[in-house]
């Protein structure tokens, strides 16, 4: 596998890309929008913040958005946003992370470990870049997490997760329900599920995908976490 020059990662998540994503097109449409309005619709006071001139290269380093100067959201994120289907979100979501060269790298090498340790991350770090050394522990973690939250959003086999509308119901309740299924719907012994406040998880009882759901959560956690604190 051929080096690169440095390590070239985003500081947007996959996460935070979709977001964005969903908010350019719900905003804008079809229509072509300024940096001004939109760093005012990504939450920034102004469009010469730092912050938002890094988000606006990683839009365009997942191709979210077309444009210099004036911008149109591309077609990837229309479909992000208005997918015909759940096949041709999860395909565009992929597309949309893969289009981040060290995501794609680092899935060719984990494929089905999407909870890879520190030391594996820094080790293909090592293999696919010419950082230095001394420079992983500043970089290594932050990467480690972008690449986790990135994956969690290519499905595995044996792994889905759904969020619905909460019902009063469900608020109400301080005891899971579990949905009726038909007996075609019935799972398997090998997979566990739970049914409470508008989440629907469905994932395979080992290791690998109950540590790719914790991982998933946790992400999502700490983000609410930190949105508290601010």
């Amino acid at each position: 596998m051929a080096k690169n020059k440095a390590v070239d990662y985003p500081g947007l998540s996959a996460s935070d890309a979709i977001d964005s994503a969903k908010k350019i097109v719900e905003t804008y449409s079809n229509k072509s929008f300024k940096m001004a309005s939109l760093a005012n619709t990504l939450g920034h006071k102004t469009e010469k913040s730092g912050t938002f001139l890094l988000k606006l290269g990683d839009l365009r380093r997942y191709k979210l958005i077309d444009g210099r100067g004036e911008f149109t959201a591309s077609e990837l994120a229309k479909k992000i946003a208005h997918p015909l289907n759940e096949g041709e979100r999860i395909a565009k979501t992929r597309e949309m992370i893969f289009n981040v060269a060290i995501f794609k790298q680092l899935y060719d090498v984990f494929q089905s470990n999407k909870t890879p340790s520190l030391e594996e991350i820094q080790a293909q770090l090592l293999n696919i870049t010419n950082i230095d050394r001394a420079e992983l522990p500043k970089i290594s973690e932050e990467i480690r997490k972008l690449y986790i939250d990135a994956v969690s959003h290519i499905p595995s086999e044996g792994m889905t997760m759904q969020h619905s509308i909460p019902s009063a119901s469900h608020i109400s309740s301080n005891v899971p329900q579990q949905q009726n299924r038909g007996a075609n719907e019935s799972l398997d012994e090998d997979m566990t599920s739970f049914h409470d406040k508008g989440i629907d998880v469905v994932v395979r009882k080992d290791v690998e995908s109950l540590e790719t759901a914790i991982a998933f959560l946790n992400i999502h956690l700490t983000k609410l976490k930190n949105k508290r604190k601010d």
